[in-house]
């Protein structure tokens, strides 16, 4: 079989994707959150964990491998969503490696949570409606019942059909708006503070830095283009209700980020245009910005998968930014190596949940502490590059 060019570089994307998420995957424990949902097993992401461990047993990549699958389905579903937006296949490829380093979309991969999978619906929603010009109600009606984040995708939908005078759609979508808060609920209760810099500087990671600013001048743009389509409704919606909120209370983030993100394809094809419409010799800015914006987004997202190299630089290992999915595995793999398969955290009880994941069971004749003076008395110790970085006592009770 004969692939052209663009499809061997998006297949490359694809493997280098999945690669990429899979080591990351390895090298990060259970935290608290997904131990709870995992056990819970009350919502569909905790259940497609449970279902994983159970084929490939109780370990961090099992633990994650749906999301992966998810996220692999993602890239398939925005490189079709883009073809409307470019006119060279090449073009297509460059907003596919954006979209997939984001560090946004790469830890809503990694993590079990309902990030992905919410990226997932509503790029197939897109995806529907760009098939067949015409909108799904059935899976807009079925996404009312799965997570109160689709609050946001109705009222942008309501927003869109309002400009488009679809009238029909539009009392839908805002039936759905009500369906939701029926049954999540919408809390705006609490004293009135500002959030609104922690908002942003969290799209901003999100995004990364740089790309973030570029981002939102070229969503805020597309209004006076006369550009506006669905998926600008969608994500710049959900960025505006974000931000708004955010000077009056504090925001889950990821409630709006899984329909900011998938705006890709405006900032890449407003960038292309942008350079293309001017002759080769003044093009050179554009070439440098676009190596610095896209070598710090790299950066931003190798610092996920290489994390632990942060931990050198520390002197306390709980100032990392990946602290909560760090060292459960590997005390439990120490556990174990010592014939220890049952321990009381006698000072950290989200970590005796984290352990359980890996079939070290509560009680027994053992006592860990995580909360140590000094490392070097501690003895079960990890390190790195042959510096200490963290470290917990093990200790046998008397039972004499």
């Amino acid at each position: 079989m004969n692939l052209t060019k663009t499809k061997k570089a998006f297949f490359a994307i694809i493997l280098l994707n999945i690669a990429f998420l899979s080591f990351a995957a390895s090298s990060l424990s259970i935290s608290y959150k997904e131990a709870f949902l995992f056990f819970q097993n009350a919502s569909l992401v905790g259940f497609l964990a449970n279902i994983s461990c159970e084929l490939f047993g109780n370990n961090n990549l099992a633990l994650r491998a749906p999301f992966i699958a998810i996220s692999t389905l993602n890239l398939f579903l925005m490189f079709y969503i883009s073809k409307d937006y470019f006119r060279y296949e090449k073009d297509r490829i460059y907003n596919l490696l954006v979209f997939a380093a984001l560090p946004g979309v790469v830890t809503a991969s990694l993590l079990v949570n309902e990030a992905s999978l919410i990226i997932f619906l509503t790029l197939v929603y897109i995806a529907y409606f760009k098939k067949f010009n015409r909108h799904s109600y059935i899976l807009l009606f079925s996404f009312m019942f799965l997570d109160n984040s689709f609050l946001v995708l109705f009222v942008a939908i309501c927003l869109y059909a309002f400009g488009k005078k679809d009238y029909k759609l539009m009392s839908f979508a805002f039936l759905l708006f009500l369906g939701s808060i029926a049954i999540f609920g919408f809390e705006v209760g609490g004293r009135p503070r500002g959030y609104f810099l922690e908002t942003i500087g969290i799209f901003a990671t999100i995004f990364s830095p740089l790309l973030f600013l570029y981002f939102f001048y070229t969503l805020y743009s597309v209004p006076l283009r006369g550009e506006k389509n669905l998926l600008w409704y969608i994500s710049f919606t959900a960025l505006v209700v974000a931000i708004l909120f955010s000077f009056r209370q504090k925001i889950y983030v990821q409630d709006f980020a899984p329909f900011v993100v998938i705006a890709t394809p405006f900032m890449m094809k407003h960038f292309l245009s942008s350079m293309r419409v001017r002759l080769p010799e003044f093009r050179t800015k554009y070439y440098i910005g676009s190596i610095i914006v896209f070598g710090v987004l790299v950066l931003n997202t190798l610092s996920i998968g290489f994390n632990q190299i942060f931990y050198l630089f520390l002197k306390n290992p709980h100032d990392h930014f990946a602290i909560d999915y760090a060292f459960a595995s590997q005390i439990a793999d120490s556990l174990k190596s010592k014939s220890i398969n049952s321990v009381s955290v006698v000072d950290d009880p989200r970590l005796q949940l984290r352990l359980e994941f890996y079939e070290i069971k509560n009680g027994g004749n053992y006592v860990l502490r995580t909360k140590i003076d000094d490392t070097a008395d501690a003895t079960i110790k990890f390190n790195l590059l042959g510096k200490t970085i963290y470290g917990v006592n093990v200790t046998k009770l008397n039972t004499k």
